[in-house]
Order: structure tokens, then C-alpha cells, then sequence
């Protein structure tokens, strides 16, 4: 059994060659019975929900802050030192080793397993999927500050902004993002001729097998989402405590676990 966001004729849509991949699709549908399930429900949100959001640090900090002003500041800034405070406050800027290129990190503690950037230096420079799973694979907290309200002029850090998402994501990373607005505006189109249609193709072409163009942005949002919540945070506290079973000076170019 397999299940997939994509109806078997919709896989690798848009994708580099996929004459050679249709044969593949064919053999699914042939041998495989394919169940649409249709269902509407956003099941991340309905977890979120039953679960509560996440509260973390002194003054129980959420994990996802807004507007971008020195309350949010304060309290994103409080939650780092309560962090890295039970772990002596050894904080400071490090690197990580990617293929022979070096991934700078302005601000992180290895015992605490946590990293601290600006939306700038996470977003805004040409970083790519492999540096954002050495992240997430050295991580167990991630901070990421001064998110915008992203548009259409902002195309390319909103896909590596799905990018990042997806992979902290999938190694259930602690994410803690502070933004200029609440969630559900974080991404919109703007001005007179950039409407929703544009902007959803925008997001289409840049996102790799997107099928329906908006979809990319819909998991991200639903995935914020649910990195929101009680429950997520315990599982990724529970990965956590089993990344700090690693010997301390491991180094942080070759720390990999299941």
C-alpha cells in the first residue's frame, strides 16, 4: 500500500523528462487499485487542535510570535537564554561542512542542540534542500527571525522557505519563528496585477512537481501549523533527549541519527 498527495497520473508533473517516467504510472494504474480518498480535513490542524499549541520557556513563550516589535523580540530573546541556559550559556557562531563548502550558523549551542538565525541568512542566501537537512540532522531547535509577510516579489525566499519547513519538518526539529504577521497571512499576493492565480503560478514553477500550484504553500501552512502544537513539541523534545546521548564533541559535520 502507498499513499501520495498525487493521483498516479499527476506524479512527477512538470518534472525533467518524464516521457521515461510514464511507462512507471502506466504499471501503477494497471496493477494497483487507486483509491481517491477526497477528503477535505486538514488532519495537522485537527491534531493541533486536540493537542493545544506548544507554550515553551519563562512566561510560556509560543513557538510561532508576532508582529515583529520588542515584545516578540524580548520574548524570542528569553526563550534562547532559557534554552541554552540549562545547557551553561555557551553560545556563538559555528559552521557546518557540506561537500567542501561551509554553512555558516550566526548563533548556536552545541549542547543545546539549537541554532539561531535571522530570515535573512536562512532565506535569503542561496542555500538548497541538502544544506537544510544538515540542518535539521544537527538541530534539534531551530530559531528563525524577522520572517516578512512574503509576496510575490519574494518568491524565491518563500520557496526556501517551503524548502526549510519540509526538512526541519521531517525530523520533527523544534521551530521557533517569529514574523511580521499571524500564520494564515504569513504568505499573499500584492499589488493591482499580482492576484492569487499569479502568484499560485509563480509558487508553480518554482516548486518542483507542485501539481496544483498553490499546493506547495497549503502543506507549508498546514505544517507551521502543526509545528505549533503540544504534541509536535513533546515528539521533538523526545528527539532531542536521544540526540544528546551523542559524545559532546562529536563533530557537528558528521553527526547522523535515525
Amino acid at each position: 500500500m502507498a499513499t501520495s498527495n498525487r493521483a498516479p497520473s499527476e506524479l512527477y508533473l512538470r518534472g525533467l523528462q518524464r516521457d521515461s517516467f510514464l511507462p512507471f504510472i502506466d504499471d501503477v494504474e494497471q496493477r494497483c487499485a487507486v483509491v481517491a480518498i477526497g477528503s477535505t480535513t486538514d488532519y495537522r490542524e485537527k491534531a493541533t487542535t486536540s493537542s493545544g499549541m506548544a507554550r515553551l520557556g519563562p512566561g510560556a513563550v509560543s513557538t510561532y510570535l508576532h508582529p515583529l516589535d520588542g515584545t516578540t523580540a524580548d520574548a524570542v530573546g528569553g526563550l534562547w537564554r532559557s534554552l541554552t541556559a540549562a545547557h551553561g550559556h555557551r553560545t556563538g557562531p559555528t559552521s557546518l561542512l557540506l561537500g567542501g563548502r561551509t554553512l555558516h550558523i550566526p548563533e548556536a549551542s552545541e549542547a543545546a542542540r539549537a541554532a539561531r538565525f535571522r530570515f535573512d541568512a536562512i532565506c535569503g542566501q542561496p542555500l538548497g534542500p541538502d544544506d537544510y537537512l544538515r540542518i535539521a540532522k544537527t538541530y534539534a531547535t531551530v530559531f528563525v527571525e524577522g520572517v516578512p509577510q512574503l509576496t510575490l516579489s519574494q518568491a524565491t525566499e518563500l520557496r526556501r522557505l517551503i524548502t526549510m519547513v519540509d526538512a526541519l519538518y521531517d525530523a520533527q526539529v523544534t521551530l521557533v519563528l517569529s514574523a511580521a504577521v499571524p500564520l494564515e497571512q504569513l504568505f499573499v499576493s500584492s499589488g493591482a496585477d499580482s492576484h492569487a492565480d499569479k502568484f499560485g503560478d509563480v509558487i508553480g514553477n518554482i516548486v518542483q512537481d507542485s501539481g496544483d500550484e498553490m499546493f506547495a504553500v497549503r502543506r507549508t501552512l498546514s505544517r507551521l501549523q502543526e509545528m505549533r502544537s503540544q504534541a509536535y513539541v513533546a515528539r521533538s523534545a523526545s528527539r532531542g533527549l536521544r540526540m544528546e546521548s551523542l559524545p559532546a564533541n562529536e563533530p557537528t559535520s558528521v553527526v547522523m541519527w535515525d
